[in-house]
């Protein structure tokens, strides 16, 4: 048999794609079928008989996607050859009759494929072919000429795609674009749990977003209290006054999150490191009890206690130089004590080990 075999192949698509990436996704094709020449190859009426599927790459069969020939079918030479008649979720129908004279029996098609195969299983990225066939005589007799069959090559991943080939003898019109569902992002990782900041300074925070082919992987940053620091929109954090504050970066939707404790002394750099002329804390390293004098005194004085992980753990007042703070029930680790009164803010680590 002579099969018209017009092969549109598409450079610059073969490269390499992750292993085992399944990108899913919405494949369109519209195209439309023109009338066969010559007329007396029209053995039977209607003579619309057409078919449409995908093979991979190495021309294995993957899915029929499109099959209007309930009757004639057999005669779709070459998607029998490639299918062995499989129509599983294929859309199926009876052939088309013929509309008009026949120097106006064209007919378009709108077909449809959401990258999985006949066991609905979603197929590895790459590249693939869709074929295309109709006829309008008794192709499989082997008496007449088989119909035209096209085929386009496109790559199933990641990136949309979009293509126009050129007008064929008996198909044109044709246009045909994959768009790979959104990947969403799912977790999102801040570099540092906890920094601690004299006003005025500066640290950068790095996000890290996965998966790393993550359709959108915008970062929006945001402080809970602006008062304390403000981050910038490349995660640049700096100290604006004396307290605690969290930065907070999310994915672009805001389904995930993560978080950094900061902690802003309340003066300036500039006038050095004030901490141990504010406050002293003893012993440190700490088993049961941790003690805190607080020189000029001033006023009440509020203390904090957190996990380095921003966690409050622990919160009194103090009018007294020196404050007793029981520790015995807080776990090992290291600790931040934060320190307020009307004067200023500070704040200093501590470890507790048994």
């Amino acid at each position: 048999m002579r099969h018209k075999i017009f092969n549109f192949i598409l450079t610059g698509l073969f490269f390499t794609l992750p292993l085992y990436s399944q990108t899913s996704g919405l494949l369109t094709f519209d195209v439309r079928s023109e009338k066969l020449l010559p007329q007396s190859i029209w053995t039977y009426t209607p003579k619309y008989i057409i078919a449409a599927w995908i093979t991979d790459n190495n021309n294995n069969f993957v899915r029929s996607l499109y099959v209007k020939a309930n009757v004639r079918k057999q005669h779709l030479v070459a998607w029998n050859a490639a299918s062995g008649g499989n129509v599983v979720d294929a859309v199926t129908g009876a052939t088309y009759d013929s509309v008009g004279s026949p120097s106006t029996w064209t007919r378009s098609h709108h077909i449809t494929w959401d990258g999985k195969n006949t066991s609905k299983v979603l197929v590895p990225d790459g590249t693939y072919k869709l074929w295309i066939e109709q006829t309008s005589a008794n192709s499989a007799s082997g008496t007449v000429q088989d119909g035209p069959v096209y085929s386009i090559s496109f790559l199933k991943g990641s990136t949309t795609v979009h293509l126009t080939p050129g007008n064929q003898p008996y198909f044109t019109l044709m246009d045909l674009v994959w768009t790979p569902s959104a990947i969403p992002v799912t977790s999102v990782t801040l570099d540092k749990d906890t920094i601690v900041l004299d006003r005025n300074d500066s640290v950068t925070l790095v996000a890290t977003v996965l998966p790393s082919n993550a359709t959108d992987k915008t970062i929006n940053w945001f402080s809970l209290n602006t008062s304390v620091a403000v981050v910038s929109a490349t995660g640049i954090v700096k100290g604006i006054g004396g307290g605690t504050t969290k930065i907070v970066a999310t994915s672009a939707d805001g389904s995930v999150s993560d978080t950094c404790f900061v902690i802003v002394n309340g003066v300036s750099s500039s006038r050095g490191n004030l901490n141990s002329d504010f406050f002293d804390i003893y012993p440190n390293p700490a088993s049961s009890v941790l003690t805190i004098r607080i020189y000029p005194l001033g006023s009440t004085s509020f203390i904090d206690v957190y996990t380095l992980a921003g966690i409050k753990v622990m919160s009194m007042e103090s009018n007294s130089f020196s404050t007793t703070i029981p520790v015995h029930n807080l776990p090992e680790g290291m600790y931040l004590i934060s320190v307020r009164n009307r004067n200023q803010s500070l704040c200093r680590t501590f470890q507790i080990n048994r």
